[in-house]
């Protein structure tokens, strides 16, 4: 059912209009990647989402809690605390796969803005709407449609912005994860999504995400809390979740601000020891002697200089770590997209999709979209 919103208004008058607000031939790879300080505001948010997890499972550290902040403020957290009310439309008998029915939609909603505000004897604003990637799309064709309209109610210019929600994308991520973590033939591998599922008779978790979504995103959600509470315990030492800990213990604080530096410093190292990019790469000149020079004597009376190789041992590789590294890496920026729904900021959110992209980019071959 269609649904209207009473939204909170805030003026972007100062943000440039023109597009695009830098030519394309001008961007670089680096423009789609993490800058330091965009991977620096991810470590935080990481490091706030793992102390809310820790504040509910593990009783010593509980204090945590009250040091690092509830939400993960934007500019305009105040104002989207600002309670709003929801108004049920009525049901369109039309069909936005069909263009000529889109325009009448979107001329219902035009008309309905302008009562509502001449009701009220308010001006009439912008009003932000739209819905999925497919109603995004038809609205965004409908206004291109009525581009050469007399009035701005022809022109349906008081319906801005349109964009769409992200649970397609949310869905597409977490079909991700499962293509990374979740295997039919690991049911007997502990710490295994398969294994975890079928050891806590979990029936309605599913590999077909789109039919089984909010299943597949609960499991998710508790099987990523459980690798966070393993990752602090083993961090601080612990035997579980009721002992004490014995390495990287709290000093005494003398006051509230000490304790809140020594929990963001412990945190955001929690992040870089588990979640990865625990290191930049650096360049150098030295070069690594992997080998040794022989002279060979040639037929012909000269020499030939070549170099012999040594066998390096091929090291194996920690499947279990590299599975639990990949559990929290993908599982805590599932958490902080989440998150974000709750408490949309722009500068957030471009990190995030910066780094949603690259999981989706590298893991193209399912399919999954961004």
């Amino acid at each position: 059912m269609p649904l209207a919103q009473r939204s909170l208004f805030i003026d972007f008058s100062h943000l440039s209009n023109i597009s695009p607000q830098r030519p394309y031939s001008q961007l670089n790879f680096q423009d789609f990647l993490l800058s330091t300080n965009e991977w620096d505001g991810v470590r935080f948010d990481y490091a706030v989402l793992i102390s809310r997890v820790v504040a509910r499972h593990i009783p010593s550290l509980a204090f945590v809690k009250d040091h690092l902040p509830k939400f993960i403020k934007g500019p305009y957290s105040e104002q989207l605390r600002a309670p709003n009310k929801v108004v049920p439309l009525p049901v369109l008998h039309c069909n936005e796969q069909k263009y000529d029915d889109v325009v009448q939609i979107m001329d219902y909603y035009e008309k309905f803005v302008d009562d509502a505000y001449k009701a009220a004897g308010v001006q009439k604003p912008k009003v932000h709407t739209g819905g999925d990637q497919l109603t995004r799309k038809r609205f965004s064709g409908g206004k291109r449609l009525r581009a050469g309209g007399v009035t701005k109610e022809d022109r349906f210019e008081h319906l801005s912005p349109i964009t769409f929600e992200l649970f397609h994308m949310m869905m597409n991520y977490v079909t991700l994860m499962f293509k990374q973590l979740y295997k039919n033939d690991s049911e007997k591998d502990l710490g295994t999504m398969k294994c975890e599922q079928n050891r806590i008779l979990i029936t309605k978790v599913n590999e077909n995400v789109n039919e089984h979504y909010d299943a597949d995103k609960d499991f998710v959600t508790s099987f990523v809390d459980a690798y966070i509470v393993e990752a602090v315990l083993d961090y601080f030492g612990m035997d579980n979740a009721s002992s004490v800990l014995k390495q990287n213990m709290p000093p005494p604080f003398s006051n509230s601000a000490e304790a809140s530096d020594w929990v963001k410093k412990h945190f955001i190292s929690i992040v870089d020891l588990y979640v990865g990019r625990t290191s930049a790469v650096s360049e150098t000149n030295s070069l690594e002697e992997d080998g040794f020079l022989m002279t060979v004597p040639l037929a012909n009376g000269a020499t030939k200089t070549i170099t012999l190789r040594k066998v390096k041992k091929v090291v194996k590789e920690d499947g279990v770590k590299n599975y639990g590294h990949l559990v929290l890496e993908l599982g805590l920026l599932f958490k902080a997209l989440l998150d974000l729904c709750k408490t949309p900021s722009r500068e957030r959110g471009l990190r995030l999709f910066k780094l949603a992209m690259v999981h989706f980019k590298a893991n193209n071959w399912f399919g999954a979209k961004l």
